[in-house]
């Protein structure tokens, strides 16, 4: 998996087409959403790296899109002050 969403992230970096990839990784997904390792293995359990490792697929993104985060920004726990120095 981690490669099929390596290529899926060259892809869309390049402008071609993920559809494939996308279509694969849809058919090969648990019914709980996650993706095993390998999927032709008798172990066929969602793995969180290898699902993580998809999502930028199934987002239509690639590690070279830029946007705004997804997470919201927080306060800092202990902002930090000027020493004048």
């Amino acid at each position: 998996m981690n490669s099929t969403a390596y290529a899926a992230n060259g892809l869309k970096a390049t402008g071609q087409s993920t559809s494939k990839v996308v279509d694969y990784l849809g058919s090969v997904q648990n019914p709980d959403g996650g993706l095993p390792i390998k999927p032709g293995d008798s172990d066929k359990k969602s793995n969180v790296y290898a699902t993580a490792q998809a999502l930028g697929a199934f987002a239509g993104s690639s590690l070279l899109t830029i946007g705004p985060s997804p997470i919201a920004p927080r306060a800092l726990a202990c902002p930090q002050t000027a020493t004048g120095t």
